[in-house]
């Protein structure tokens, strides 16, 4: 998992951490996301420009959600595949910052949290990660360019 080193630049490293891509979040994109943030749109076009072929994907997001909707919690994994990659867009305190953080959904329901603030990776589900936050508000997934299609971890 990678560790954030400043109090910005978290789309990056929960991209990277979802989708285990070690050189996604590059010295001059972090910088980048200090002035801004890190929007889908800029997150897609480094997935793009890295040659990924898959941008990011908005299941669900309600800024003024405290949790995850029940319709958003049932996603289910099968098939060949270990795990969906996600990203989850959560609020650390009432007064504070908005996080990205990346996630593994695996075939048990297991939801893998890749937090770049905590020092280790910790088990929960979508319908319990609120518990974990002040709020999550968003979810994001993976869709392959050509074909819409959701990309999976292999």
């Amino acid at each position: 998992m990678l560790k954030q080193k400043n109090p910005y630049g978290c789309g990056l490293y929960a991209v990277a951490n979802a989708c285990n891509l070690d050189k996604f979040a590059t010295d001059e994109r972090v910088e980048s996301s200090k002035i801004n943030g890190s929007s889908n749109g800029m997150l897609s076009k480094y997935l793009l420009e890295d040659g990924t072929g898959f941008y990011l994907q908005p299941l669900f997001y309600d800024a003024h959600a405290d949790k995850l909707p029940f319709n958003q919690t049932e996603y289910k994994v099968n098939g060949d595949v270990l795990a969906l990659p996600l990203v989850l867009c959560c609020k650390l305190s009432e007064n504070g910052f908005w996080h990205m953080i990346g996630a593994h959904l695996d075939k048990h329901g297991v939801l893998y949290v890749y937090d770049s603030l905590r020092d280790d990776v910790f088990e929960t589900t979508l319908a319990e990660v609120h518990n974990y936050y002040h709020s999550v508000f968003g979810l994001y997934a993976f869709c392959d360019l050509n074909t819409g299609e959701y990309a999976f971890i292999l």
